[in-house]
C-alpha cells in the first residue's frame, strides 16, 4: 500500500464518520427537546465541540469555524 491508497482510504472513513455524527447529532437533538432543561447535553455538545476544534486545528483549518 503507498501513501496515495491509505490517504483516500483515511478520507473515506472520516467521511463515513462524519455522517454518522450528523445521524447521532440529530438523534441528540431530539433527546434534548424532551429534556429542555437538562445541561447535560449542552455539556455532550461542547465536548464535541472542542475535539472538532482540535482536529481542525490539526489539519489547518481553524479559519473554517
Amino acid at each position: 500500500m503507498n501513501a496515495t491508497t491509505k490517504y483516500r482510504e483515511r478520507q473515506q472513513n472520516i467521511a463515513a464518520a462524519l455522517a454518522a455524527l450528523r445521524r447521532v447529532l440529530d438523534r441528540h437533538n431530539e433527546q434534548q427537546r424532551e429534556r429542555p432543561t437538562d445541561w447535560g447535553y449542552c455539556g455532550d455538545l461542547g465536548y464535541v465541540e472542542e475535539r472538532l476544534g482540535e482536529a481542525l486545528a490539526h489539519l489547518g483549518g481553524c479559519d473554517d469555524v
